[in-house]
């Protein structure tokens, strides 16, 4: 396995300038628009693509590979813009070994980590210099929390005074943005978010709970994750509640404390749904550029007990110890709160599904993301999940495609780059067997992936399933 990855994601950049891709016959879509393109060629040069036009049968002599896609369907690279590559669940073999090659098998060519460490940013850059063959990277910090964080290895910041020599250490190192969770008291919260703005440094992750929603993008928060916060922020008393939570969050400490005032405050504190405060709402977020990552698939498992989640045909590609260590984490009595959560959660997740609809219909920026490294989340499978729920929730298959395709290109400020397929693009694109925009679904039908102008054909791809779920029955 190791070697396949090393043949895999080791490959010298003179090599890679040189290659050149004829994608034959292939239905372009669109994802502006939703058009479907029929009988186009590609032609790939580097990591770039060079040209688009209707297939004339005639063969290109430049070209060194060519690739009968007739019948087939292309769409841009997939994004996950909200995974985990290290945490208390994964390490960096596991990533190395399991996750590139799994994201690549599932159209995946660029990821978001929302907890990053400075490995992950060398990482990226190794990347973007096609130095390695892998999903692009937008790497977050790791986490930064108020004076008592939620968990053990977060960053706290324990007063005022402390956000300069935490920004500015954090920057230095080359992360993307900030991330930002839900215990960091108020006044701490906007004297970071002062400071990311003069510094330029965006901020992401948890709106804080004793913050309202509108405030918090107000301030400069960039995405808003998981939907934290956005249940309050739909009803009347969010200024009220948000005032009993500051307080409450000076007094509470340890994990399991935190852990119930967090699933109070975003799950069983739901008022009547106001439509013309959640306007507003949208409107804020949509003129403050702040996008919301649901990862409707962490509810989702949150909603089936351990039992029936080892039945999942995904785990199939997951080792026995991950599995083993997601079941036992799922059991521990110190987060046997997760399954005690269920009711609340299974209440709620249809009301949250409306919610997100309702954001996508106002025009606020849906981006997707899973979670994944959370029990049960498995790397790549899990994007596909996401985006069916989506379609669940209301959205149009175009719409769902585009949070995983041109929204983040929008986010990241990389739309001249990514996010279509477009001639002078990068060659970050999907071949799949059916039309997603007819079904979804469909967009785990994966073909061929074309990564940073490196063709992984279906051959590659299935090599890449079928010693996973070797390696994984051992």
């Amino acid at each position: 396995m190791k070697v396949l990855l090393l043949l895999l994601l080791v490959i010298p950049a003179q090599l890679l300038s040189q290659s050149s891709i004829a994608i034959r016959h292939i239905n372009i879509v669109d994802v502006r628009t939703g058009a479907i393109k029929p009988d186009q060629m590609v032609i790939i040069k580097g990591n770039k693509i060079d040209d688009i036009g209707a297939d004339n049968q005639k063969s290109r002599k430049s070209v060194t590979q060519e690739v009968d896609a007739t019948g087939k369907f292309l769409i841009p690279g997939l994004w996950d813009m909200h995974i985990h590559i290290q945490g208390d669940l994964g390490d960096r073999q596991y990533y190395n070994e399991f996750a590139v090659p799994i994201f690549l098998a599932n159209g995946i060519t660029g990821i978001r980590t929302t907890r990053g460490s400075r490995p992950e940013v060398l990482m990226r850059d190794s990347i973007e210099r096609n130095l390695l063959i892998a999903p692009r990277l937008v790497v977050g910090t790791p986490i930064v929390d108020g004076p008592y964080p939620f968990l053990q290895g977060f960053l706290p910041i324990s007063n005022e005074s402390r956000v300069p020599v935490v920004v500015d250490s954090l920057q230095a190192l080359g992360y993307d943005f900030l991330k930002v969770y839900s215990k960091m008291p108020r006044d701490i919260f906007f004297a970071l978010a002062a400071y990311c703005r003069q510094k330029n440094f965006p901020i992401a992750g948890h709106v804080p709970l004793g913050v309202p929603t509108e405030q918090a993008s107000a301030a400069g928060l960039r995405s808003i994750e998981h939907t934290t916060g956005l249940n309050k922020s739909f009803t009347d008393n969010e200024d009220s509640m948000c005032r009993v939570w500051e307080k409450e969050l000076a007094d509470t400490k340890g994990f399991l404390a935190s852990r119930e005032l967090l699933l109070r405050a975003e799950y069983r504190t739901f008022g009547p749904f106001n439509r013309a405060k959640a306007e507003k709402v949208a409107t804020t977020l949509i003129n403050n550029h702040t996008a919301v990552v649901p990862t409707f698939v962490v509810l989702a498992a949150g909603r089936k007990n351990r039992d029936s989640l080892m039945k999942m045909a995904a785990l199939a590609y997951v080792s026995k110890a991950q599995r083993q260590e997601w079941y036992d984490f799922r059991g521990r009595p110190q987060t046997s709160g997760i399954d005690s959560s269920i009711k609340i959660i299974s209440e709620r997740f249809e009301d949250i599904l409306e919610q997100v609809n309702f954001l996508n219909k106002q025009g606020v920026l849906i981006l997707a993301g899973t979670d994944c490294l959370y029990p049960f989340i498995v790397h790549g499978f899990s994007l596909h999940d996401e985006l069916e729920l989506y379609v669940k929730a209301g959205l149009t298959p175009l719409q769902a495609l585009r949070t995983a395709t041109l929204n983040p290109a929008i986010f990241l400020k990389r739309e001249t780059e990514l996010g279509t397929v477009e001639k002078g693009k990068l060659a970050d694109v999907v071949i799949l067997e059916k039309n997603p925009l007819a079904d979804i679904g469909n967009s785990r039908n994966v073909y061929a992936v074309i990564m940073n102008g490196n063709l992984i054909d279906k051959s590659k791809l299935n090599q890449f399933l079928k010693q996973l779920k070797e390696r994984a029955a051992k």
